[in-house]
């Protein structure tokens, strides 16, 4: 029996990859591309998380408002490529909530 988003005696937020429903909860102070990877779920990165190669992009379905703000090396890269408001690097993402994602590849 699954639990729902919210509804975990688990404090930390849950993430949900879609669609192949990854159950995702990011320790404090860990970045979403590091909750998959030690959740092993694929999730790409050719820059070692430095922010500037792209791979780990993900679109935000739900919970925008339960992120951190985009940092200043996510900022530029967001900026440079010309992306929308709802896509975001993993590798630079805090989770603070409960949040809804998807990659072009689950």
């Amino acid at each position: 029996m699954g639990d729902q988003i919210g509804t975990s005696e688990d404090q930390r937020p849950t993430v949900i990859g879609l669609p192949a429903g990854h159950e995702l909860r990011p320790d404090p102070d860990e970045v979403l591309l590091d909750t998959a990877w030690r959740c092993d779920v694929p999730l790409a990165s050719s820059c070692g998380g430095q922010g500037v190669c792209g791979d780990c992009v993900v679109t935000i379905i739900e919970g925008a408002g339960n992120l951190a703000p985009p940092d200043v090396v996510e900022r530029a890269w967001l900026d440079r490529e010309a992306r929308p408001a709802d896509v975001r690097l993993a590798c630079r993402l805090h989770v603070l909530g409960d949040a809804v994602v998807t990659t072009t590849y689950w």
